[in-house]
């Protein structure tokens, strides 16, 4: 489902719906090994991930706020990863106050955890949290992002 999304194919969320329902009717024998590590958190971040894929970020954010939301995280590099996903939706839709509080989560991450693929991410989010027309909080807020990251 997600390579279809990534191809711009609208079927991905017809296949993905499918593959969520499976994950719902629960474990089987039959399940790969390497399933364990699937859950809601894991379903609502890729979901968000199509819905980019799919030229809908104002959809995504939904779904990245579920998935940093979802339960206890066992897992501190995937709260990071999911947070600095919801950064890219959240600028993608001009959403800066809700940026802006994005940035500090990631702020208070930043020293904590080495990702080097978060850091992407929040990288290519960057140039658009400078630009003239976003509110000077949510400018300063990415600088100080940024300057945790160096």
């Amino acid at each position: 489902a997600r390579a279809l999304a990534q191809a711009g194919d609208d079927q991905a969320l017809r296949l993905f719906a499918s593959a969520q329902s499976q994950y719902l009717d629960g474990v089987r024998e039959s399940d790969p090994q390497w399933a364990w590590w699937i859950d809601d958190r894991e379903l609502a971040w890729h979901e968000g991930m199509m819905q980019l894929d799919l030229g809908r970020p104002a959809a995504a954010v939904q779904y990245f706020e579920r998935a940093n939301a979802s339960g206890p995280i066992s897992s501190r590099r995937a709260k990071y990863f999911g947070l600095a996903s919801l950064l890219d939706a959240q600028t993608r839709i001009d959403a800066w106050r809700d940026a802006e509080a994005t940035l500090h989560q990631l702020t208070a991450w930043a020293g904590v955890i080495a990702s080097r693929r978060t850091v992407v991410l929040i990288e290519r989010s960057l140039p658009r949290l400078r630009e003239p027309h976003v509110p000077v909080g949510t400018r300063e807020a990415a600088e100080q992002l940024q300057h945790a990251l160096a």
